[in-house]
């Protein structure tokens, strides 16, 4: 993370992952990195730019084929004293190998309310692509 003044941050991540079931011809390498633009808003709030992108690749070809990624998405995080919301809208590229390109909306809505000190709340609902990972 690089702070770029005294509300606005840039953030670069990247991710490897090797994925195996055993013996299965699901076992995959999985290659990721992504690039977001923060802006702190108020205290409590946060508006995102994001771009993400992961390239699958599996060790077999009978999985059905290797798979990139890309999202872009304006991301919105309110925090209160005990609630978070986050909030993510945009758009989903998949390439996949062995079948027709698919594209289409990207959306998550993450709320998480703290109980107690010990116990907390949490609702998740989107839509992406997504595989048993």
């Amino acid at each position: 993370t690089l702070r770029l003044g005294s509300a606005a941050r840039a953030r670069l991540s990247g991710r490897y992952s090797k994925v195996s079931y055993e013996d299965s011809p699901f076992d995959n390498d999985r290659f990721g990195g992504g690039l977001s633009f923060l802006r702190d808003l108020s205290a409590s709030t946060v508006l995102s730019a994001n771009l993400q992108t992961e390239k699958t690749e599996y060790d077999s070809n009978l999985a059905g084929g290797d798979y990139d990624r890309q999202d872009a998405f304006l991301g919105y995080t309110a925090t209160g004293s005990r609630t978070r919301a986050n909030l993510e809208l945009g758009y989903s590229m998949l390439n996949r190998s062995a079948v027709d390109d698919s594209k289409g909306l990207l959306a998550r809505l993450d709320i998480r309310r703290q109980l107690s000190p010990s116990s907390s709340l949490s609702v998740r609902i989107g839509r992406e692509f997504s595989d048993a990972e």
